[in-house]
């Protein structure tokens, strides 16, 4: 099939869509990147300069405005191993486009917003179409230094195609305001022909994130220049230079907002006044979209990379009451459950399941040691790392936590702190997340530890503050804190004392 010719649309792929139809996702099972094995998912792919990991793309598509009506097969990374390639997560596929075709497996489909070029189909000016793509369940990606994702839109050389994007805070339900930005570079795939692909990439600051803040779901929406849409505008720093925030016709400051000009890599292309785009290319055909940095995984409101999970774990003394299966991680694409404490403990009979442990409480304590296999994690600003209890809604179980000195053979004193947040996973069950700041026993800044202890608790210990602190012979009572009722059942044999250890992690890379 030649790359121009336009694909037919299934009549059962369903890709119209509405801010209230039901989402076109991927799920747990159906993740295109599932076919990958890990040092596939992990191989860096470079296209039009920019470089990522696979693992890093974004696997889930939908229409959430407009509809989406035209495809078509792009030579989009067949520069690269097509047996280590996953077209399925190229935009076109991942928003149903499916062929039977065996010729066509090993290609990339394109999505073209409002289609100019194609009678009976929606119209740039008249039509806006809107996409809303993400990295699965739980998965976000962190807005580091630098540039944080980039966007591909298939097209000929000289003659970029616009399209406007938002971003959404993780856990949060508004987008961001929607920016255009010129794109940084196009890289010819059909050589002779002069088409290829643009790249253009984002820095999450210029949409309002600090540093390390984390989004979870983009949004690609056409522009327009003019017809009953009206023509789109830019507003703040870049709109002098025709790119930056984007408000478009009936919001407040048009009026004073300047045309979106078509960037350098047009510039021997054909262009409106003044260097604006011409109806011709408001069509834009977005083939693919990849963080630039590790898209980190979110659970009960703290984002880890699994690299920085403990590799390690043992009982230095008492026993594992129960090990059980429980949700945690399903769902979530490319999770790996063999960081999970119950598989780190042995229990590997279910190796795509997490498995807890639950620590057996008496009056001897049980001591669960974990570790990160020889490496470090270094005190860093904030919390340093996160436990993950399993349990139900309003229920948090007590345990205590001490750490060792890189270097040293000792551990620190035991403290108690509450749960931070709960994540449902199964009705009310789910995950208690409680995260610890290495300040907090006594490691100077930029010092670390190699290792991590977990100790049951009686409901006669004592701590050094109110209901929470360094774990002693005489202070306060426990106290659930926020999350649960208050104080613990008063007997040490109990469901508040056999703490169910799910899962620990860094909440930073480790040296």
């Amino acid at each position: 099939m030649d790359r121009a010719e336009l694909l037919p649309v299934s009549t059962t792929d369903s890709l119209t869509g509405s801010l209230a139809a039901e989402p076109l996702v991927g799920s747990f099972s159906t993740d295109p990147l599932l076919s990958l094995a890990p040092d596939q998912l992990n191989r860096l792919v470079t296209i039009a300069n920019f470089t990522w990991r696979q693992i890093n793309s974004a696997n889930t598509a939908r229409v959430v405005g407009g509809s989406v009506d035209s495809f078509f097969l792009s030579a989009f990374a067949q520069s690269t191993d097509g047996a280590v390639f996953e077209f399925g997560a190229t935009v076109g596929r991942l928003l149903g486009y499916t062929t039977n075709n065996p010729d066509q497996a090993q290609f990339a489909v394109s999505a073209a917003l409002p289609d100019e070029a194609t009678p009976g189909r929606p119209t740039p000016n008249v039509s806006r179409t809107t996409l809303e793509l993400t990295w699965g369940q739980s998965r976000v990606l962190a807005n580091n230094i630098g540039r944080d994702f980039v966007v591909y839109e298939a097209g000929n050389q000289s003659r970029p195609e616009a399209f406007a994007v938002s971003v959404r805070r993780a856990g949060q339900q508004n987008f961001t305001p929607f920016r255009y930005e010129f794109a940084d570079s196009f890289e010819v795939l059909e050589p002779g022909t002069g088409f290829g692909t643009f790249a253009t990439s984002f820095d999450l600051s210029s949409f309002g994130l600090k540093l390390d803040e984390s989004i979870d779901a983009i949004r690609i929406r056409s522009v327009s220049n003019g017809g009953p849409l009206g023509a789109d505008r830019i507003l703040g720093i870049g709109k002098q230079q025709g790119q930056g925030q984007v408000v478009s016709l009936g919001q407040p400051n048009y009026e004073i907002g300047s045309p979106l000009r078509v960037g350098p890599l047009g510039a021997g292309g054909p262009k409106g006044p003044s260097g604006t785009y011409t109806t011709a290319y408001l069509d834009a055909d977005i083939t693919y979209v990849a963080g630039l940095g590790n898209v980190l995984f979110r659970v009960a409101g703290f984002n880890f990379n699994q690299g920085n999970t403990t590799t390690t774990a043992s009982l230095v003394r008492g026993s594992v009451r129960e090990s059980f299966f429980n949700a945690f991680g399903q769902g979530i694409s490319n999770f790996n459950f063999s960081g999970t404490t119950g598989q780190l403990l042995g229990n590997t009979s279910q190796p795509n399941f997490a498995v807890a442990a639950g620590l057996a409480p008496g009056r001897q304590p049980t001591i669960l040691q974990s570790s990160w296999g020889g490496r470090n994690l270094r005190n860093r600003p904030g919390d340093d790392f996160v436990i993950y209890e399993s349990g139900d809604r309003g229920n948090p179980e007590a345990f205590a936590v001490s750490v060792r000195r890189t270097g040293e053979t000792g551990f620190t004193r035991y403290r108690y702190e509450f749960a931070d947040s709960f994540q449902a996973l199964e009705g009310n069950a789910g995950v208690f997340a409680t995260a610890f700041d290495l300040s907090s026993f006594g490691i100077e800044p930029g010092s670390a530890i190699d290792a991590i202890r977990i100790q049951t608790l009686l409901s006669t210990s004592r701590v050094s503050e109110a209901g929470q602190g360094i774990v002693r012979v005489n202070g306060s009572p426990l106290s659930t804190g926020p999350l649960g009722p208050g104080t613990f059942a008063p007997s040490p044999f109990t469901g508040d004392f056999d703490p169910d250890i799910t899962y620990i992690t860094a909440l930073h890379p480790l040296a």
